[in-house]
């Protein structure tokens, strides 16, 4: 007669040297809970983390906005922003607020954008919401550079330049014309007694050449002149009453930059 199997209960699987049957059931009820729980935080963990990517998606996109310095950026004013239309990463459309604001030393720039989809329409639609949390705001200032450090300028014209400020003859320009001896490169009389700098890049078309600053026929300055480019400054003291003239006295000669701004007051 064969002795019947060593059969294992279930009383014996589910115990161990450190507790019980009834152990073993409280710990299985345990994680049963604890797995229904994640189930049903899971929803509203990926609402978290959806809301949280969409937030950090917008704040890159506005970051993008201020760092981009083209022209390309439509930039308002705090009084009138301008819009801009974007289509984010994710394939979601959204509109940015943009402005600027110049002040001391530089411009601050500013991009805005409701938070996420669930922001009401009417929310982050003007300056006065960038304190509101539905909204993510990044601004970025920018120091003045050389060209927006030029002092008011009395004459201009330089290849950045479309038109001149003042009267500036229109052989001054990018593809510079030579300017035969005798001609005036640019003109501007002064109605008060006074200090004026001048920048002028010019060349003459043989081994050398000059360019003078007249007024009623004294020379203020002479500016002799290679036949490479090159940048010439200095200050002059004017008066008050009749042109003050850049005039080719040695040509021809050429030039693509004038600039003459005022330095102060003289006696």
């Amino acid at each position: 007669m064969h002795p019947l199997p060593d059969f294992t209960t279930a009383r014996r699987l589910l115990t161990d040297r450190r507790g019980g049957f009834r152990d073993v059931l409280i710990a299985l009820i345990v994680v049963s809970i604890v797995s229904v729980t994640a189930a049903i935080a899971a929803p509203t963990s990926t609402a978290i983390m959806t809301a949280t990517t969409s937030a950090a998606e917008r704040l890159s996109a506005a970051t993008a906005l201020v760092d981009d310095r083209r022209s390309s950026t439509p930039w308002g004013t705090v009084a009138a922003p301008r819009t801009v239309d974007l289509i984010l990463p994710s394939g979601t459309h959204a509109t940015a607020l943009t402005w600027s604001e110049p002040g001391p030393g530089g411009t601050t720039y500013r991009a805005m954008l409701a938070r996420s989809v669930r922001v009401p329409p009417t929310a982050c639609k003007t300056a006065d919401s960038a304190s509101d949390p539905q909204c993510v705001l990044v601004s970025s200032f920018r120091a003045d550079d050389v060209t927006t450090l030029v002092p008011t300028a009395i004459l201009r014209m330089d290849p950045s330049m479309a038109a001149p400020i003042g009267q500036v003859d229109p052989s001054v320009k990018k593809d510079a014309v030579p300017v035969p001896t005798g001609g005036t490169l640019a003109a501007a009389q002064p109605t008060t007694n006074r200090a004026w700098r001048y920048l002028v890049r010019a060349w003459s078309t043989r081994p050398s050449g000059e360019l003078r600053i007249m007024q009623s026929g004294v020379r203020l300055a002479t500016i002799p002149l290679s036949n490479a480019p090159t940048n010439y400054f200095g200050t002059v003291s004017v008066l008050a009453g009749t042109p003050v003239t850049f005039i080719v006295t040695d040509g021809p000669a050429a030039s693509d930059t004038v600039l003459v701004y005022d330095a102060g007051a003289t006696q």
